[in-house]
């Protein structure tokens, strides 16, 4: 469920970022490039718009994957290790 949502976050600031560049005069300058050029700034556009349409492929790798994220071991570690603490006393 989390990569669910997670797909549409991920996207809107990717697309917010490649209008900001596209449209932007100094487009480059968003993103801290020192590089100048009109044909810069549609490459790093199209290098956004790649990444916008890779993001839901990565998520559902990530869903179907079938291992856990770090967050949710640690979670489950933090849990087992507290009912194993208190089973002793």
């Amino acid at each position: 469920m989390a990569a669910a949502l997670g797909v549409q976050v991920a996207q809107a600031f990717v697309l917010a970022t490649a209008v900001r560049v596209f449209f932007s005069p100094d487009g480059r300058g968003v993103l801290g490039l020192g590089a100048s050029g009109s044909l810069i700034d549609l490459l790093v556009v199209l290098c956004l718009l790649w990444l916008l349409v890779k993001i839901p492929f990565w998520a559902k790798d990530l869903a179907f994957s079938g291992r856990q994220p770090a967050g949710v071991q640690a979670a489950r570690t933090y849990i087992v290790a507290r009912a194993g603490k208190a089973a002793l006393t």
